[in-house]
């Protein structure tokens, strides 16, 4: 792909940004109205496109209405979160991507008020403050549960729908459900660095003080980027019971050459979320220190139990990174979508059910 910004066409007429357009039928999967969210797009990215102040004051815009008119249930809050999501995708670039972050959590709390399996706010202290994490946990009479510690990648973040509906699925499995920010994203305080890891024992420290919760049967959930800090802990911390990595890159993807390819608001993206607001091309090294080779854990001499999955004509993260990984001495299981995309995204129900076994299996 170039670093033009590449457009489907849905009717000859209109154009939908590359970035939403690959995501549309997952969206729909999710519950929002098809024509609904084409009506929406398609109107809004005649005039601006993702990223840009004026696309999320136009999205922000029909969230409100949507918020209107929201009944008082889980369903119509999870949409007006969803729309909220929409207006600071991928990121919250400027003012108005902040405002619409804080009205897409306030709705998605208020949706999860109406909801069987509530959120408590687990406050994790970590570099002295407090940052607020989600637990959900199932209905059932055993004082000591399961758990798996979920976050997305770098435009997918923990009040996310697609995060929700994974945390639902492990739910109705008896599994409590962790959902957290990964870092340079939502709530998280530090940015994406070769020392992020650190976030994430944090929150491991925080679960180990909790009574309610089997502290020898815990796995982690990585979509997209995320799928980096899931590999990583997998070798880090073999006692896991479980790491399931969607998509994510380890090695290849961090090649200078590679990055410089990405879609623009992918790189942009990824570029703020490593803590730059203005990234130059001498800076690309930063990316080549985030493999986990040149980070000295690979070859790895041992791992917590894998699953990786992805689709080979990724372009987002090479393909390229399963075949490495088997090279380097990590033992998992993968899962190829020969003419799926990134995440298996056209694959999303297969595979997520068979990750929801998958991790099931473990946890027992």
């Amino acid at each position: 792909m170039s670093k033009e910004e590449l457009y489907f066409k849905d009717d000859g007429i209109n154009k939908i940004p590359f970035e939403l357009a690959v995501r549309l039928e997952g969206f729909i999967n999710l519950g929002i109205p098809r024509e609904q969210l084409m009506d929406v797009i398609t109107r809004t990215a005649a005039k601006t496109k993702p990223g840009t102040e004026e696309w999320s004051q136009v999205i922000l815009s029909a969230a409100d209405n949507f918020a209107e008119k929201a009944k008082e249930c889980e369903t119509d809050w999870l949409h007006a979160s969803f729309w909220y999501f929409l207006a600071r995708f991928p990121h919250y670039f400027n003012n108005t991507m902040k405002k619409a972050y804080i009205k897409h959590k306030n709705a998605y709390l208020k949706a999860s008020s109406f909801s069987k399996y509530p959120i408590e706010k687990m406050v994790i202290p970590f570099q002295n403050q407090g940052v607020v994490t989600y637990l959900r946990k199932p209905a059932t009479k055993r004082t000591s549960l399961p758990l798996v510690i979920i976050w997305g990648g770098i435009d997918i973040w923990k009040s996310d729908m697609q995060i929700h509906q994974i945390g639902n699925a492990l739910l109705e499995k008896g599994i409590a459900v962790l959902a957290i920010d990964g870092p340079g994203t939502g709530e998280c305080p530090v940015p994406i660095s070769t020392s992020s890891d650190n976030w994430f024992l944090a929150v491991l420290d925080a679960i180990k003080e909790r009574k309610d919760i089997n502290f020898d049967k815990i796995a982690c959930y990585g979509l997209s980027f995320g799928g980096y800090w899931a590999t990583k802990l997998a070798i880090q911390l073999p006692w896991l019971a479980g790491a399931v990595n969607v998509g994510g890159p380890v090695h290849h993807t961090f090649n200078p050459d590679w990055i410089k390819q990405l879609p623009d608001s992918t790189y942009n993206t990824l570029t703020y979320s490593c803590g730059f607001n203005r990234f130059q091309n001498s800076d690309l090294m930063y990316f080549a220190n985030l493999s986990l080779a040149k980070q000295g854990l690979l070859p790895a001499e041992s791992n917590a139990p894998l699953l990786i999955i992805n689709g080979a004509k990724d372009n987002l993260v090479t393909i390229a990174e399963m075949d490495f990984l088997n090279t380097q001495g990590v033992e998992g299981d993968t899962l190829v979508f020969a003419n799926d995309r990134h995440v298996a995204s056209q694959n999303w129900k297969i595979h997520s059910q068979l990750t929801i076994n998958w991790l099931e299996m473990k946890l027992q």
